[in-house]
């Protein structure tokens, strides 16, 4: 929410048919039709900004006499979106986009919507993923500041001793560059570099869900829609070495 006006009018669109909570410091809670928690308050984010990326290209050299950057550990700058399993889809998404303001991006019709906030300008804050008769959290995604970074994260994560749900590998929706890794909170977190931003210019497309379309490339196995969730959805206890 960008500012008190607009927390408002969400509380009273909320309280037209659902008990709402409101905290001390003003966050408002509910829950949406298919009971999963809902927090709001008037935004608190702080600007930051990305080291400057160079690189070097056939004709356009941008790194000259200089080694590429190697990145030992990550340091997130955001956290971009979270995603839940859902198994009625028809219901939870028109709450999002008709009554709370969200707007699709991008969607698997009838399976998974990519829904950003009315102000967001990333490509998706929620995503809602339809797997039949089963409802939780999926994971959690932490944008890092560059392709070196998401992989030297990745790597100390990996000598740390966390498992990978599946990764390295690219998304050709929101376009970036993903490792997830088993949270012990349950389900996953993900690095993620280079997701687009949009505005209302955004054309929105609609996808059939093949692995293909869920990653151009992954190092992983367990692209299959089959295996692809079923790891991620175990939420195993992880410990670390550290």
């Amino acid at each position: 929410m960008k500012s008190a006006a607009d927390l408002n009018a969400i509380v009273n669109e909320l309280e037209r048919d659902r008990p709402v909570r409101v905290d001390a410091d003003g966050t408002v809670h509910a829950r949406d039709p298919l009971g999963f928690a809902v927090a709001f308050r008037v935004a608190r984010c702080k600007p930051v900004v990305a080291p400057a990326l160079k690189f070097n290209t056939p004709g356009r050299p941008d790194r000259i006499n200089t080694r590429g950057q190697i990145v030992k550990t990550a340091t997130p700058l955001e956290m971009t979106h979270t995603v839940f399993m859902v198994d009625e889809p028809d219901k939870v998404v028109p709450f999002y986009t008709e009554r709370l303001g969200f707007i699709a991006s991008d969607s698997y019709p009838g399976r998974g919507y990519f829904l950003r906030g009315g102000a967001s300008n990333h490509h998706h804050d929620l995503f809602v993923l339809n797997v039949g008769k089963k409802r939780g959290f999926h994971h959690l995604a932490f944008e890092v500041s560059s392709i070196h970074e998401l992989f030297g994260g990745g790597l100390n994560m990996t000598r740390l001793g966390w498992r990978t749900a599946l990764g390295p590998g690219r998304h050709p929706i929101s376009s970036c560059y993903f490792w997830y890794f088993h949270s012990p909170c349950g389900g996953a977190a993900e690095y993620d570099f280079d997701s687009d931003v949009v505005d209302e210019r955004w054309v929105p497309g609609a996808f059939e869900q093949t692995p293909e379309v869920f990653a151009e490339w992954c190092l992983a196995e367990g692209m299959a829609d089959s295996l692809l969730y079923k790891g991620v959805q175990t939420g195993d206890t992880i410990k670390s070495k550290s």
